[in-house]
């Protein structure tokens, strides 16, 4: 069964196709382009390709790039302090279900204010472009 994994800075997951562990970045294409997460081989390379934007096909990297970058996994994440701690019970499963609920919510507000974000940068280029395309029409006369 396939994970889906909301595409947020820093996220990971494995592609479906090739299982290649992949991170999402936020990538910059530069010029009049907004910058855009993008999933990608830890090495920084785009991990998906496409020439028509219907069919996509995988780069996968070679064995030698993936020796070189490792993936952190949620699994490999230390445990915090209080786990340690002897003596100090373990938080209840009633109490981390409010505190789950409001991290999806924070993180879904995340992801909304990302998009427009995007829009608004969009918006204002496309004003700051036909401004600029104004002011030559009016030096020219």
């Amino acid at each position: 069964m396939v994970k889906i994994v909301v595409k947020k800075e820093g996220a990971t997951q494995t592609c479906g196709r090739c299982q290649t562990e992949l991170i999402c970045r936020l990538k910059d294409y530069g010029g009049n382009f907004a910058p855009t997460l993008q999933w990608q081989n830890y090495g920084g390379a785009p991990h998906f390709k496409t020439s028509d934007g219907k069919e996509y096909t995988c780069n996968v990297p070679d064995e030698e790039e993936i020796a070189q970058t490792r993936i952190p996994s949620e699994s490999t994440v230390p445990p915090s302090p209080a786990a340690f701690t002897p003596g100090v019970a373990p938080p209840s499963v009633d109490l981390l279900s409010p505190l789950i609920a409001i991290k999806n919510t924070v993180e879904n507000i995340e992801i909304r204010l990302q998009r427009m974000d995007e829009m608004v940068q969009a918006t204002f280029r496309n004003s700051v472009d036909e401004q600029l395309k104004k002011s030559e029409v009016e030096k020219e006369y």
